[in-house]
């Protein structure tokens, strides 16, 4: 018997658990199981089996011991029109749905290709859905032309495509066919809270790039609608929203943003650059501030030479506790306090003085931010010498 395993998962930091799903052709073994891999020849154990089903999705919760994954009933296509959304429960091996299709906003769905991922603390679990409207697009097969088809009139008719644009498009037609090539699979990110069992859709069509984040509070989004026009010769923009997690309600910041923004680690503030300096949104306040512009340096790239403002030297990164960022002038890597009064050269008798260009390296990908006095290394460029050169800097 052929069996196909769709999808598996090494969980835990000492890959003590393997979870996969299986597929067969008859249908009569679809099903979603692990093995414990300290046991004994590691048996296979059933979490859920469904003939003709599908099963993906998987996502373990290190912190409450609990598997989120999707089920649904196969289509004649050979994929599900719906999808359950389910968690196992390790400790009493029982299982349970918490996001069904009923709880998805009309005119969306969930889709079978999709990214789960729970929150640090567990918390939360993320997910995507779409618009409806995106649910019957399909891709022709990869078509080649051979000896036996170059004068084939039914096998060229069959790649024939009609692109109908209108000069008053957002984008031009050749932008619109790569952009959906890349961006087909994409999802409009919503949230699954644990502890109140609530399920809330964060991105529409509107505000449709919202970014996960780890806090219980706030995240960013994105709205690159009303400059889609523009982008074709003059770079990125898009509006900056600060989007509560708990109602999705969405609050613009600033308009015409370049760059990415940041989020603090408990959700307070969002750093974001603008007009040349660095601004603080305060999400509970519903304010900004730049707090950069009174420090006697340039944060903006001072070479600049493309035809557009120019951007900034980089964002190094947050401080626990919401205290403050790392960023960067063109030398030198600063410390910048949230409470628009404090800010710090961290590399002034190295930076500047010696015309060296100092940059942070994380060499720990599980470190997402820094405390006060952590060791940092660092990445150093001489200007005048060419010489370059790691080291480590507290």
């Amino acid at each position: 018997m052929f069996l196909l395993l769709q999808q598996v998962r090494l969980i835990s930091y000492n890959s003590k658990y393997l979870f996969y799903t299986i597929s067969e052709p008859e249908g009569k073994l679809d099903g979603l199981y692990y093995r414990n891999l300290t046991e004994d020849f590691a048996p296979e154990y059933v979490i859920d089996t469904s003939e003709n089903a599908s099963y993906a999705n998987i996502a373990w919760n290190l912190k409450k011991d609990i598997l989120a994954y999707t089920s649904g009933k196969l289509s004649g296509k050979g994929y599900p029109d719906s999808l359950t959304v389910k968690l196992w429960n390790m400790n009493s091996h029982s299982f349970r749905p918490i996001i069904s299709e009923d709880a998805i906003q009309e005119g969306w769905y969930m889709p079978y290709k999709n990214k789960f991922e729970w929150t640090d603390d567990g918390e939360r679990l993320y997910l995507g859905v779409k618009p409806n409207w995106e649910k019957d697009t399909t891709d022709k097969d990869d078509f080649k032309y051979n000896d036996s088809t170059f004068y084939d009139v039914d096998a060229i008719l069959s790649q024939n495509d009609l692109l109908v644009w209108h000069w008053d498009d957002p984008l031009i037609s050749t932008n619109q066919v790569k952009w959906w090539q890349s961006n087909k699979d994409r999802t409009y990110l919503c949230v699954y809270h644990l502890a109140s069992d609530s399920f809330v859709q964060l991105a529409d069509e509107k505000v449709d790039n919202v970014v996960a984040t780890d806090n219980p509070d706030y995240t960013i989004g994105y709205d690159a609608n009303p400059y889609k026009k523009e982008i074709t010769w003059n770079g990125w923009f898009f509006d900056l929203y600060a989007v509560n997690l708990k109602t999705a309600e969405k609050k613009l910041i600033q308009t015409r943003v370049m760059e990415s923004a940041h989020i603090s680690p408990l959700g307070k503030y969002i750093a974001y650059f603008k007009d040349l300096d660095w601004h603080i949104y305060d999400t509970a306040a519903d304010s900004s501030i730049n707090v950069t512009a009174k420090i006697n340096v340039n944060f903006f790239n001072e070479d600049n030479d493309v035809p557009q403002a120019a951007g900034s030297y980089g964002f190094g990164g947050w401080y626990s506790k919401d205290e403050g960022f790392i960023t960067y002038d063109k030398y030198d890597i600063w410390a910048i306090g949230t409470n628009n009064k404090s800010y710090n050269n961290l590399t002034y008798v190295e930076g500047r003085v010696h015309k060296k260009r100092i940059r942070i390296t994380n060499l720990d990908k599980d470190k997402k931010y820094y405390s006060y006095g952590d060791s940092m290394y660092t990445t150093s460029y001489y200007f005048e010498s060419r010489k370059q050169g790691l080291s480590k800097t507290n």
